[in-house]
């Protein structure tokens, strides 16, 4: 009788375990690919992130409250050319993504101070040596 119990338990324990181990992973994926589309969706979504650039840039780099304004007009821009794209062809659209953050970046240089635009360049390269 226990040697019975004992193997159910055991059979139950195989058994479960390995259900149990995938479902958190899941319920990640599932919130994951919510997440970003909900963003390129929601135009306001888009505007929220847009202002959080803006707070981190103006942290960063110490923007004054004209440099402030001039990068919230290039960031509304960006956000309405990457609107647009949805229309577009996947190899088209990454093409025409990069095209909008090159214009971005470059009008941004043009509003930055020289001393402002070196620490953007250093913090730049610092995250793309970090992602690679």
């Amino acid at each position: 009788m226990i040697r019975r119990i004992a193997t159910i338990a055991i059979i139950s324990a195989f058994l479960v375990v390995p259900a149990q181990a995938q479902r958190p992973n899941a319920a990640r994926q599932t919130q994951k690919q919510g997440k970003g589309k909900a963003s390129r969706q929601d135009p306001q979504k888009a505007e929220q992130a847009d202002a959080r650039q803006l707070q981190k840039l103006q942290r960063a780099l110490k923007l004054t409250d004209a440099q402030s304004e001039q990068v919230s007009g290039l960031l509304a821009t960006r956000r309405q050319d990457l609107a647009q794209l949805k229309t577009t062809g996947k190899d088209q659209r990454k093409q025409n993504a990069q095209a909008a953050q090159e214009r971005f970046q470059t009008g941004l240089r043009a509003v930055l101070s020289p001393e402002q635009a070196q620490l953007f360049d250093n913090k730049r390269n610092g995250r793309k040596a970090r992602t690679r």
